[in-house]
């Protein structure tokens, strides 16, 4: 009777954990990607120097970004977010990316900000495709683009790096992959199994040829960054790595971090 009881127990607990991990699957896309499907906006008045832009992806898709053009021979940095929110909740960043005399486009992704379509690994590496597309028609070759990712952001710019010549590579609280948060997260699950996009940074920053600059905070609770770390131990020279004492996730530009790209860039794109 107790053999049976608790074998019966036993297969409860293991239908419950099964369960618990087919959500996990059918979920993934709603937690890996919780898009802010709020349409973006500019702020009235115009916001520094940006214009709205329209960007046509491979698979047939318009997505919305903001566009400025770069002075003669400067370049022009690509920003592409995180996971969470949409463009209208970055002004801060944003407006620290806007270097004078540089160029800068802040992409919305498919499925965010009022943009068609579902967001995806794959997709969001169309995505950023698009985006230098749209630059190339406007006369910024791949070469002069700094291509800046954010959080999630950092695995769809590696990704792009690793497969594009680009002026440089700027990862702000990067992760290894995002299977390995996934994992860290959700411990009791094999989570980094499950998950269909798994953005390898690590992985893939020794096939980056441009200058890479990281920047993390120190009181990241979101990615560790441990991973930061081993993200530059991966990298190719030139590199860099810079840590903010006391910013979290999402306050490393805000914290000196917007000193720091712009020195790296003047020496490392620039050359000066």
């Amino acid at each position: 009777m107790i053999r049976t009881a608790l074998l019966a127990g036993g297969a409860l607990c293991g239908l419950a954990y099964l369960g618990v991990v087919g959500t996990l699957y059918a979920q993934q896309t709603a937690l890996e990607f919780p898009a802010d499907r709020t349409a973006i906006q500019l702020p009235d008045g115009g916001f520094a120097g940006l214009q709205v832009v329209s960007v046509r992806t491979s698979d047939g898709l318009a997505l919305h970004a903001w566009y400025r053009a770069p002075d003669p021979g400067r370049p022009t940095i690509l920003f592409l977010h995180g996971n969470g929110g949409n463009l209208n909740g970055l002004h801060a960043q944003i407006s620290r990316l806007a270097i004078p005399g540089c160029g800068l486009m802040a992409l919305e992704y498919r499925g965010y900000g009022g943009n068609p379509g579902v967001p995806s690994g794959a997709g969001l590496a169309r995505d950023a495709d698009a985006a230098m597309a749209f630059l190339a028609e406007h006369g910024v070759a791949s070469s002069r683009v700094v291509v800046y990712g954010h959080s999630l952001g950092t695995g769809v710019a590696t990704e792009l790096a690793a497969r594009m010549k680009v002026a440089a590579l700027v990862l702000d609280s990067p992760f290894t992959s995002i299977a390995a948060v996934a994992q860290k997260r959700y411990w009791y699950l094999p989570a980094g199994l499950l998950l269909r996009s798994k953005f390898p940074v690590r992985a893939l920053l020794p096939h980056v040829e441009a200058p890479v600059l990281i920047l993390q905070g120190a009181r990241d609770r979101t990615v560790p960054p441990a991973m930061g770390r081993a993200d530059f131990m991966a990298a190719r020279d030139p590199k860099v790595i810079w840590c903010a004492p006391d910013a979290g996730h999402m306050q490393v530009l805000e914290q000196g971090g917007d000193a720091v790209l712009r020195s790296f860039i003047a020496r490392y794109v620039e050359g000066s």
